[in-house]
C-alpha cells in the first residue's frame, strides 16, 4: 500500500528553509543551555542525589543530539537529499531515536523520583543511594539502546535513493519496522500517562493536606508541570502527525498525504526542541541551576550594556 505514494510529491522548499532555521535555533539554544548545565554539574553540584544523576544523563542525551542536527540541516538544505552514505545515515537516525527515547526516559525518571519523595516520603525507593541511581541510569541506557537498535536494521538506503529518514514512503511491514512504530508510540504514551498520574497525585496531596506553602512541594509541582509542557510541545505533535500520515496513507489523496508528511517533518523538528527546553526543567529542579542561568544571563547583559554602563549600575546597587 505505501508504494502507491512513491510518485507523490511531498517535498517543500519553503518548509525545508523553515526547518533549517528551526534546527539552527535548537543548536544555539541547546548548546548554550546544556553547556551551562554541564558547567553547573562540574563546579556547583556537591551532592549527587538520584534525580541529579538522571538530569546529568539527560544533558548527555541532549549533547549527542547536537552532533546530529548539522547533518539534518544539510539534508533539508539539499531538498531531502543525503550524500553521506547508508551506514552514516543509519548511525544518525539511531542517535536521533536515541535522544528522543533517552530524553523521555530520564525526564520520566526525574518525575517519578519527585513523586515518591512527595507522596511516599517513607518509601524504600527514597533510600536509593547515588551508586544505585547510577546503576538505574545504566539500565535506562541499556533499555534505550535496545529500543533504538532496530532502526539500524529497519532502514536501508538503496542505490537510487538519497532519502535519509526513519519514517518514509517506502516503509516496509517487516517485524523490525512494526517494532519501530510500536516503540515510537509506546515511549510517549506510557511515560506521559505516568507523568500525568504523578502530577495529579501531587496536586491532590497539596489540596488535601494544605502543603502549598512548602518549598519542596512547590518545586516538585513546578518541575512536573514543566515536564508536562515539554511533552506536549515537543513530543505530542509528532505522535499526532504520525497518526495523520498512517491514516492518509490508506485513505487520503496525494494532496492531503503531502500535507500530512510535511506536517510530520515539522513535528519531528519540534521534537528536537526538547534539548533547548530541558534547561527549564533543570531550573525547577534546584536553585543551583537557576543561579547558574541567571548568572549567565547577567553576563550577557553586561556585555551588551558595556563596561561603563555596568560600572554605573554596580555603584548604584551598592
Amino acid at each position: 500500500m505505501p508504494g502507491r505514494w512513491r510518485n507523490c510529491s511531498v517535498s517543500s522548499e519553503t518548509l525545508g528553509e523553515w526547518l533549517v532555521a528551526l534546527f539552527i535555533f535548537e543548536i544555539i539554544l541547546g548548546l548554550l543551555g546544556n553547556a551551562i548545565a554541564l558547567w553547573t554539574f562540574y563546579s556547583q553540584v556537591k551532592i549527587w542525589k538520584p534525580y541529579t544523576i538522571y538530569l546529568f544523563n539527560l544533558v548527555i542525551a541532549d549533547m549527542l543530539l547536537m552532533v546530529c542536527l548539522p547533518f539534518l540541516i544539510d539534508f533539508f538544505l539539499h531538498g531531502k537529499q543525503w550524500f553521506f552514505g547508508d551506514i552514516f545515515c543509519r548511525t544518525m537516525l539511531f542517535f536521533l531515536a536515541f535522544n528522543r527515547t533517552g530524553s523521555i526516559a530520564f525526564l520520566t525518571a526525574v518525575a517519578v523520583d519527585r513523586y515518591f519523595r512527595v507522596i511516599h516520603p517513607k518509601s524504600k525507593i527514597n533510600r536509593i543511594t547515588s551508586q544505585m541511581a547510577k546503576v538505574v541510569a545504566i539500565l535506562i541506557w541499556v533499555l534505550v539502546v535496545t529500543f533504538s537498535v532496530p532502526i539500524l536494521t529497519t532502514f536501508q538506503l538503496d542505490e537510487n535513493t538519497t532519502e535519509c529518514q526513519s519514517f518514509h514512503l517506502r516503509a516496509t511491514h517487516s517485524a523490525t519496522a512494526i517494532w519501530h512504530e510500536f516503540v515510537f508510540f509506546a515511549e510517549f504514551f506510557v511515560p506521559f500517562a505516568l507523568l500525568l498520574f504523578c502530577t495529579i497525585a501531587i496536586v491532590k496531596r497539596l489540596r488535601d493536606r494544605n502543603m502549598g506553602k512548602q518549598a519542596k512541594v512547590q518545586r516538585a509541582v513546578a518541575l512536573l508541570a514543566a515536564v508536562v509542557v515539554l511533552f506536549v510541545v515537543c513530543f505530542m505533535p509528532s505522535i499526532l502527525a504520525r497518526v495523520a500520515v498512517l491514516v492518509l496513507q490508506r485513505m487520503g489523496g496525494c494532496a492531503a498525504f503531502s500535507v500530512a508528511v510535511n506536517g510530520f517533518d515539522v513535528a519531528i523538528g519540534l521534537t528536537f526542541l526538547n534539548s533547548a527546553m530541558d534547561p527549564v526543567v533543570y531550573c525547577f529542579s534546584s536553585p543551583t541551576f537557576r543561579y547558574s542561568y541567571k548568572r549567565a544571563l547577567n553576563t550577557v547583559r553586561r556585555m551588551q550594556l558595556g563596561p561603563k554602563t555596568f560600572d554605573a549600575t554596580k555603584d548604584s546597587d551598592t
